[in-house]
């Protein structure tokens, strides 16, 4: 995650995961991930955070519902997470995917709060190892004093 405004500090994550079918539509996903924030400086302040997850996920009338779980070791926080996409055919090689996202974040020592998020994400296929994409998403909290956040992804995903 490489911010284009100030204030806002760099982000790695590292992950594994593991997806286990259960039938043709819907499957268990559980994994974690490790955060490291490379400029995050304070006395005390560690710069990463380890989260364990497991989520159901599948395929429904084309639509793509999901539910997840997820415990912040370090921060000692549990997230439930609730999303919906849905991906609209465009060419043989590209789609609109949209997505909506409503999660609840439960932090140990603190108030809990609520976030939400819709976005379109547009993939393109270059070969059946590559993809590219671009993508357009809002998000927002009820977390007092928080802003409401409009942001634009760029990917590339390549397979072996």
């Amino acid at each position: 995650n490489q911010p284009l405004v100030r204030n806002f500090d760099n982000e790695i994550d590292f992950y594994v995961g593991y997806g286990i079918p259960l039938n043709d539509t819907w499957s268990v996903d559980t994994g974690a991930t490790m955060y490291y924030y490379p400029e995050l400086n304070g006395v005390g302040v560690d710069r990463t955070t380890t989260e364990f997850y497991v989520g159901l996920n599948g395929s429904t009338a084309g639509f793509s519902p999901s539910v997840y779980l997820y415990y912040d070791m370090d921060l000692k926080a549990w997230t439930a997470q609730g999303a919906v996409g849905y991906s609209l055919a465009m060419s043989d090689n590209a789609s609109l995917d949209f997505s909506a996202t409503l999660g609840h974040v439960d932090p140990d020592g603190a108030d809990s709060y609520a976030y939400y998020g819709v976005g379109v994400v547009m993939p393109y296929s270059l070969s059946d190892k590559a993809t590219v994409s671009a993508g357009l998403q809002y998000a927002s909290t009820d977390k007092t004093g928080a802003k409401d956040h409009v942001y634009f992804s760029l990917g590339i995903t390549i397979g072996l």
